[in-house]
């Protein structure tokens, strides 16, 4: 499990150090002070180079699409001001006393990454020209599997596959079940089915109506809620990203929401970072986690001091000083 994150020249961060980093991160803070950064940078630093990097530059932002456009107006903005003369450098370090590191500096037309995980080293050339864009398969030996989740709705059919999917493990679908009607009392069962007509599946939900109820009818947050859960239990990801994770989901159902989210990150064994402009969601949050036995949740604050973003990490103590009197963590 990473405990802590050290990140230098990337986007807006000259030097910023996060820890100490839980089993739960949730990072706020003003509009552009980073939080979506964060989690471009565990990306970048985690993602399998061969099938994942590719999307980088769509996951989490908007896209232009064209490789020039791409290049000039993403690729090189993730150096701080823009300047590839310092080299890029992002590291995490593990439990273990292990750290993995990745280093991206500009040498004529092309970038070259250095990967370090435990003491196992592996080189890999981006190469990102003008109007191209190639990566070499670099080695994901010692590295977590992340798991990113962006804050555009889904595909109602690619959720019925992966609830599917999640169905048909052991205890699965019971799981998924108990869960779902925690935010959503009147659940009585879900189903994965193809009506006779459709061209494609979709999830069904019994809510005591005369006939099952299309997932598609259940409203954005349910949608949300069954893909964040089923995702986790199906990736097999160690690391869970998720931007504006409150999105769509009323202040109500939030406590909830968390309570399955936290039972999920532990018997899953996923380390999750979420960012959020919600109070409610940091109740929530925090609520969810002193309910679940053992605290293992941070609350990472993005602030502008002097031209620079630094984190500031409120502990338990902290959060329940700033509830109790009303004063704004966001």
């Amino acid at each position: 499990m990473i405990k802590k994150l050290a990140f230098r020249n990337f986007r807006g961060f000259r030097n910023l150090v996060i820890e100490p980093v839980k089993a739960v991160n949730l990072l706020i803070g003003g509009n552009n002070s980073g939080k979506t950064s964060v989690l471009e940078a565990l990306y970048f630093l985690l993602a399998d180079y061969s099938s994942a990097l590719g999307l980088f530059p769509q996951v989490l932002r908007n896209s232009q699409g064209g490789a020039v456009d791409e290049f000039k107006n993403f690729w090189t903005w993730l150096f701080y001001d823009q300047n590839s003369l310092l080299p890029l450098q992002l590291e995490a370090f593990l439990d273990d006393g292990s750290s993995i590191a990745l280093s991206v500096a500009q040498q004529s037309d092309f970038f070259e990454g250095l990967r370090e995980a435990g003491h196992r080293k592996s080189k890999s050339r981006i190469t990102l020209e003008s109007g191209s864009f190639g990566v070499q398969e670099s080695s994901k030996e010692g590295v977590p599997k992340v798991c990113i989740l962006s804050v555009r709705p889904t595909n109602p059919v690619n959720d019925a596959e992966l609830y599917n999917e999640a169905a048909l493990l052991k205890e699965g679908e019971g799981r998924i079940e108990r869960l779902m009607k925690l935010v959503e009392p009147r659940l009585q069962r879900l189903r994965y089915s193809k009506l006779p007509g459709t061209s494609s599946p979709l999830v069904y939900a019994d809510i005591g109506m005369r006939s099952f109820l299309p997932s598609t009818q259940m409203g954005h947050a349910f949608s949300r809620v069954l893909h964040i859960y089923a995702q986790t239990l199906v990736s097999h990801a160690e690391v869970f990203l998720i931007d504006e994770i409150e999105n769509g989901i009323h202040h109500e159902v939030l406590p909830l929401f968390w309570r399955g989210l936290f039972e999920l990150s532990k018997s899953e064994g996923v380390q999750i970072f979420a960012t959020t402009h919600s109070a409610e969601c940091i109740r929530a949050a925090h609520e969810a986690s002193l309910s679940n036995g053992g605290y293992d949740f941070a609350l990472h604050r993005l602030q502008r001091e002097k031209g620079d973003i630094r984190a500031v990490t409120h502990d338990q103590g902290m959060i329940d000083v700033a509830l109790k009197t009303d004063l704004e963590l966001r």
